[in-house]
């Protein structure tokens, strides 16, 4: 696997099998490099326009309960929330100012929730590609496949800094009962961010300050 910023050789490959509805335990492996029956490398492949790492209502369920009830009982002078003709459902505001925000940006997440976002639990360690592949990515020659694949990550230090960290924002969704209408999802950084900045009406705070 020929990338921008690194190459990945594997040898002795037999073959590939699809294993990408196989999510269970935080498996994120799309398909496996096989050698014989020994599973060689893990791949999960993520287009070149995708934006999300993930869905987290799981993942982040216990800490969105955790924040409402935080935002309701001690909201910072910045932020908090409203209620909605909705019961139990609410609306992230700006207390001081009556405005409401499309959403939290919540930063700094601990690195092992960054290995486990990206890379799952598969077994050897699941290299991320970034990549939209077409048939012209593929080169057979002299009994080695060139693979063209764009962006490889392979350990965490691959995305610190990178349009592709992932970032937590909290967002609004009325069908998120459990958790007061807010509705977790991990982006790459430049999902919300350009040149530095925020986009959008959102407001940032990290996660230390969203778990107190």
């Amino acid at each position: 696997m020929k990338g921008k910023n690194k190459t990945l050789t594997y040898k002795d490959i037999t073959g590939a099998t699809e294993v990408g509805r196989d999510t269970t335990g935080g498996k994120k492996a799309d398909a496996r490099l096989m050698s014989g029956d020994t599973v060689v490398a893990n791949i999960s492949i993520k287009k070149g326009n995708a934006s999300m790492w993930e869905s987290a209502d799981r993942r982040y369920k216990e800490l969105m309960q955790k924040f409402s009830a935080k935002l309701l009982k001690d909201p910072y002078p910045n932020l908090g929330l409203r209620p909605t003709e909705k019961t139990d459902i609410y609306r992230l505001t700006n207390p001081a100012t009556n405005q409401d925000y499309s959403g939290v940006i919540i930063t700094d997440l601990p690195n092992s929730e960054e290995e486990s976002i990206i890379f799952g639990t598969d077994d050897p360690k699941t290299v991320v590609v970034k990549k939209t592949f077409t048939k012209n990515d593929f080169k057979f020659s002299n009994n080695t496949l060139t693979i063209d694949s764009g962006y490889v990550m392979s350990e965490l230090s691959d995305i610190e800094g990178t349009d592709y960290e992932p970032i937590l924002v909290v967002r609004h969704d009325v069908t998120r009962t459990a958790t007061n209408g807010l509705r977790p999802i991990v982006y790459n950084r430049d999902h919300a961010y350009k040149n530095g900045a925020i986009t959008g009406n959102r407001i940032e705070i990290s996660y230390d300050e969203a778990i107190k």
